[in-house]
């Protein structure tokens, strides 16, 4: 049951950012939205920090694994903290869809480089930090990365 919620609803998340991706009522290139894109960027990357520092917590990194943690957390700021780039301004639909693939592909990219660093983090954890993290990930991560299981701050 809870799989074919799901499956219903990416395939509608997907048909609604497709269909969103191809309407060209939008300027992306507004003066006035600079200004309000770059508050969304620095809230996001506080909100990132907040996250990482709440998992450090319950992870309990100890120093000798300050250099797995480091290079995890930097991964996952360089991963989430990019602000997603614009499709030109009057692109038509083909060319729309094709800028979506291509910002799709280098998601996939950055999961992999995440997925990296995880695997990396998981070698320095003790079997208890393993399965805490495992925890957090597997019930934690929601839609766009955000952590279900942690408090927004």
């Amino acid at each position: 049951m809870n799989y074919r919620r799901t499956v219903l609803a990416a395939a509608l998340g997907f048909a609604a950012m497709s269909t969103l991706a191809t309407l060209p009522a939008w300027s992306w290139d507004n003066a006035d939205d600079d200004a309000g894109r770059e508050t969304r960027h620095a809230r996001r990357a506080d909100r990132i920090e907040a996250r990482l520092e709440r998992l450090a917590e319950r992870l309990q990194i100890q120093p000798e694994q300050q250099a797995a943690w480091t290079a995890y957390a930097q991964t996952v700021r360089s991963v989430f903290g990019e602000p997603h780039a614009r499709p030109p301004e009057n692109a038509d639909a083909a060319t729309l869809l094709r800028f979506r693939a291509e910002r799709a592909a280098e998601h996939a990219q950055k999961l992999n480089r995440l997925a990296d660093a995880t695997q990396t983090l998981q070698q320095a954890l003790s079997p208890e930090q393993r399965e805490t993290l495992n925890e957090v990930l597997r019930r934690g991560m929601g839609r766009h990365g955000h952590f279900r299981g942690h408090k927004r701050g």
